[in-house]
């Protein structure tokens, strides 16, 4: 069983990494490809209805119920994005229709359900295309939305909707994103600026400039405005006119530096924000504190590749050596034998060796 974890809480308007001895460390569970059996690098994490974790994987998609870890029998073998379809009720136990899980790879977009003997069937949907048209690349961008669920690539976009497939194509776009930012969907090219999708339809919202940077991902305010992370750049605010405004935070100088792989805003209001080489940055919703973890507090690996939150309130982080827990319900903290002289009656007890068992916490 995981211990509860959160530690680092950070004053209002600072930044804190989370390996700070002063501050302790979070409590993470890791796992590595000897544990798995799989490929090292793990891209995307998603939770079926009834707790299984799915995770995207250069082997194909990997499954842990909390015990036990197995790869579902299923093409393709490179998966780079997995979504659990929103609605469904079970799986992969005897499960009613809607129960889907969505991956994409290079020239790969699937659907798997469960049968009724919990065996995992997975359908292509490239080829309800013309065969002259699936060549796709890869698809390294999947969003489950109200309109149907999307895959995208450099300058193509795929929408799945009532049993029919939908290819457009973005010959100009350049390098393309495509990013959910609360029940809003969007779509970023370097060449042809930021589009919205309204009435089955994207609308550009904000022309690129010169030499546009790459767009990695963003998420609402509490007013709805839209914020961007934009590489090198730091995080910009869109106004209801298209035009860019700077969105200052306790994390400026962190996020103006790192190579960002992903934006993900938490149920808590938390916007996830990984990295290539710098960890996970963990920034609070009114931007006034930012908390890093990294590799020094205990993630298997810097470069940060997926997050997703599971519902005992854990954050799966997975990275370019496998994938971690951390659970952010409980807040606690774990500090080395060594950091313990001294310390009060009342201080955190010094924590044990990390344990290499496979276990979890249950995720039913």
């Amino acid at each position: 069983m995981l211990a509860p974890a959160l530690a680092g809480l950070t004053a209002r308007g600072q930044t804190a990494n989370l390996a700070d001895p002063e501050a302790g460390l979070p409590v993470i569970r890791s796992w590595r490809a000897s544990d798995y059996l799989g490929g090292a690098e793990v891209w995307a994490a998603a939770q079926s209805a009834d707790g299984v974790m799915l995770f995207a994987n250069l082997d194909g998609v990997l499954a842990h119920d909390g015990r036990d870890w197995a790869f579902l029998k299923i093409p393709p073998q490179y998966v780079r994005n997995v979504a659990w379809a929103a609605g469904a009720e079970s799986s992969p136990a005897p499960a009613p229709a809607s129960a889907s899980l969505f991956i994409s790879g290079v020239d790969a977009f699937g659907e798997v359900r469960w049968d009724a003997q919990a065996q995992a069937r997975h359908r292509d949907l490239l080829a309800e295309l013309p065969a002259t048209n699936r060549s796709v690349g890869l698809l390294r961008n999947l969003v489950i939305h109200r309109d149907g669920v999307f895959a995208a690539g450099d300058g193509v976009v795929l929408r799945w909707q009532a049993d029919r497939l939908e290819r457009r194509d973005f010959p100009d776009a350049g390098a393309t994103r495509l990013f959910a930012a609360g029940d809003r969907l969007f779509l970023h090219g370097a060449k042809t600026g930021l589009s919205e999708w309204t009435n089955g339809n994207w609308a550009l919202r904000r022309p690129a400039n010169t030499n546009e940077p790459v767009t990695i991902g963003g998420w609402l305010g509490g007013g709805g405005e839209l914020r961007l992370l934009v590489r090198g750049t730091g995080v910009i605010e869109v106004t209801s006119d298209g035009r860019n405004q700077p969105w200052p935070s306790a994390g400026d100088l962190w996020l103006k530096r790192i190579e960002p792989t992903l934006v993900r805003q938490l149920q808590d209001g938390t916007v996830a924000i990984g990295t290539v080489g710098d960890g996970l940055g963990l920034l609070s919703a009114d931007g006034r504190s930012l908390r890093v973890v990294t590799a020094a507090a205990g993630l298997s690996s810097d470069t940060v590749r997926g997050v997703t939150e599971d519902r005992e309130g854990g954050l799966w982080i997975c990275t370019q050596d496998g994938m971690n827990r951390l659970d952010r319900a409980v807040p606690a903290t774990r500090f080395p034998r060594e950091r313990m002289a001294g310390r009060t009656r009342g201080s955190a007890e010094p924590s044990a060796t990390k344990a290499r068992s496979t276990s979890s916490p249950t995720t039913r």
